[in-house]
């Protein structure tokens, strides 16, 4: 009996190591996440020059508005500094959700609408959290990140 228990042990330990791998691995690119999208895009993720303050949020959601009529904004990453921020848009009739980077002191479009996993780390990102698998259109909604929370009871089983 022991012996059998050893071996059930010995594989679904040899199982649940591929997605520890994949989230310790990229858990380690994302803790520098910031970072790395500073040296792959220079251009839209920072601002040229920080000024002592921001554009009225009002109004920096009005200039979106009018540039992207085809889309609602979803949700907005604001930054001090010189980080941009970042706004999340939907596209009207869609479920799709897009980003772009803006200069919260100009008010300047510093990149075009682009899809959320578009960037190397923001697909890390969804790698960690979803193993790619909320893409799919053939699996229900959350697939991978229900996948991803069992893994993770099944890890604190083991």
């Amino acid at each position: 009996m022991r012996k059998t228990l050893f071996k059930i042990h010995s594989w679904i330990a040899l199982i649940a190591i591929i997605p520890l791998i994949v989230i310790s691995i990229t858990g380690s690119v994302l803790v520098f996440k910031s970072e790395i999208d500073g040296l792959l895009m220079p251009n839209s993720h920072f601002v040229v020059k920080a000024l002592p303050e921001r554009m009225p949020i009002d109004k920096l959601i009005s200039n979106t508005e009018n540039a992207y009529p085809e889309y609602v904004i979803g949700s907005w990453e604001i930054f001090n500094g010189d980080t941009a921020d970042r706004v999340y848009l939907v596209k009207r009739g869609t479920e799709q959700w897009y980003k772009f980077h803006l200069n919260q002191y100009t008010g300047d479009i510093l990149s075009e609408p682009v899809g959320t996993s578009h960037y190397f780390t923001d697909w890390f990102l969804e790698l960690h959290y979803t193993f790619l698998l909320n893409d799919f259109k053939s699996l229900p909604g959350q697939t991978g990140t229900v996948l991803g929370f069992f893994f993770a009871l099944f890890l604190l089983v083991l």
